[in-house]
């Protein structure tokens, strides 16, 4: 009936910590609490019930006894928790053991019941309640309470981060992933399942991250002075040499119809480059996958370059910047000037020379 460490719907009946049925804990457990009560409010049932049924609660209390508990929560020593900062409002996701039936979670002394755990009981995921401060985060089950080994983080003030996707969505150690969301400027930090990575913040909607060699798949995080944000979906690593990745791109600039080469690793069969979100097919690829010379399209836009390829897809860890059309100054006046002088000297001197040439025809002829 699914009785047994569940929520009450109705309250705990000012018992914190309470369930519906406590493994092991009467004085835990609502319905047992319900049976010996003659309280029209709380009594069970609430109809003809003017003498507590001491046998019925024997026999309730002997069940309750009997179920077993489920082993205490443990807290893993390594990636306790991600992000290790952030602000009211902040998704943490939490990693150990037995953390299925979890009633509750602490940080510093502040609780919320806003959890949910995954079906194994080694992730759990919650929100920083209103008024946290920074200290340990501790996890409570029927069977036990853990606490984390270090600190968490509450961060100060400020518009706290989104990130709205990642692209790829897989790739190796040394990959770069364009992260973009919102509220993402001034980040100090960007984690891959917990492993720190290198980063640099493209704009206050993007943030290019290199994959640490000891990323995990799991979930992003992003960290800035007004809080942590989770990515909505998790990052694949794969192996070495099974996604493309761009190591460079030159010139950096360049206009609509130019060339631009792309050089990285296991780039063969490209079948698009996207320059910020225009894109084209108007490329080539060397025989070993090294190098793509692309034609840059119009209405090419400033920022990071995705290349496609049947392996996935890989980000420029640059941005390209489109160049503009410089038009050559016009001739000064001074110039022009110049120039007309020239061509009236010139015009004189030809006008010097029939002169002259008459008069001497003149003098030969007598």
């Amino acid at each position: 009936m699914g009785l047994v460490n569940a929520v009450p719907q109705k309250g705990t009946l000012g018992t914190p910590g309470a369930l519906l049925v406590y493994p092991q804990n009467t004085a835990l457990s609502v319905l047992y609490a319900r049976i010996i009560s003659l309280n029209p409010a709380i009594e069970m049932q609430p109809l003809a019930h003017n003498v507590v049924d001491s046998a019925a609660a024997g026999v309730i209390s002997q069940w309750i006894m009997s179920l077993p508990a489920d082993p205490a929560p443990t807290l893993s020593s390594v990636q306790t928790f991600t992000p290790v900062i952030g602000g009211s409002g902040t998704t943490v996701l939490i990693n150990g053991a037995n953390l299925q039936d979890t009633i509750q979670v602490s940080f510093n002394g502040t609780a919320t019941t806003a959890v949910t755990s995954n079906a194994g009981g080694t992730q759990l995921t919650t929100t920083v309640p209103a008024g946290a401060t920074t200290g340990p985060i501790t996890v409570t089950t029927p069977s036990g309470s853990a606490t984390s080994p270090g600190a968490f983080t509450i961060s100060a003030a400020g518009s706290p981060p989104v990130i709205t996707s990642l692209t790829p969505t897989s790739g190796s150690a040394g990959s770069t992933v364009l992260i973009t969301g919102i509220a993402l400027s001034g980040t100090t930090a960007v984690l891959f399942t917990g492993a720190v990575a290198a980063f640099s913040v493209l704009s206050p909607t993007a943030v290019s991250a290199t994959v640490p060699p000891a990323a995990t798949t799991g979930q992003v995080s992003l960290i800035t002075p007004g809080g942590a944000a989770l990515s909505p979906g998790t990052f694949t690593v794969v192996a070495v040499g099974t996604a493309p990745v761009i190591t460079s791109i030159a010139p950096s600039s360049g206009l609509p119809g130019t060339s631009l080469q792309i050089t990285g690793i296991d780039l063969g069969g490209a079948t698009q480059v996207s320059f910020n979100g225009t894109t084209t097919t108007a490329l080539t690829v060397n025989g070993a996958g090294t190098v793509i010379t692309v034609t840059i399209p119009v209405g090419a836009q400033n920022g990071p370059l995705t290349v496609t390829t049947p392996q996935g897809i890989a980000v420029s860890p640059t941005a390209f910047t489109t160049a503009t059309v410089t038009t050559p100054a016009a001739a000064s006046a001074s110039s022009s000037g110049h120039c007309g002088g020239n061509v009236l000297s010139l015009l004189g001197l030809l006008l010097l020379v029939v002169v002259l040439r008459r008069m001497r025809l003149r003098a030969v002829g007598g």
